[in-house]
């Protein structure tokens, strides 16, 4: 099975562009939310991820730097990259690949704490 969750904070604004097919498509980096063992400092770590479709268009058009989220479900793949002249092995990474969201606003305008909101519901 491969399946991600990850709860954390996203990077710098994502990038939104379109793919070759004309499917849109979301890239952003997310840093999970750790708790450190006691007397330890917590370490930060960046998770590459990209989405298509709907839900590249909801983290275009809600999703900005610093915000928390819910990967609620995503997959990993790994990118190989066409090797350049000169190297001995192709460059590789991996990513997530995210399915479904959920948006955590930590204070809303009204004043109430961790409001949530999923890609598979409607927006008020």
């Amino acid at each position: 099975m491969n399946k991600v969750m990850i709860y954390g904070n996203v990077g710098k604004a994502p990038k939104f562009n379109t793919t070759g097919q004309g499917t849109p498509q979301a890239k952003f980096s997310i840093a999970p939310k750790e708790i450190s063992k006691k007397g330890t400092e917590p370490r930060t770590h960046w998770i590459q991820c990209v989405s298509y479709g709907k839900t590249a268009e909801l983290i275009r058009d809600y999703v900005g730097q610093g915000d928390s989220i819910i990967i609620e479900d995503g997959k990993l793949e790994t990118i190989t990259l066409d090797k350049k002249p000169g190297q001995e092995y192709a460059d590789t990474f991996t990513r997530v690949r995210v399915d479904r969201i959920q948006f955590i606003r930590n204070k809303s305008q009204n004043g109430n704490e961790d409001q949530r909101y999923s890609d598979n519901q409607p927006f008020n």
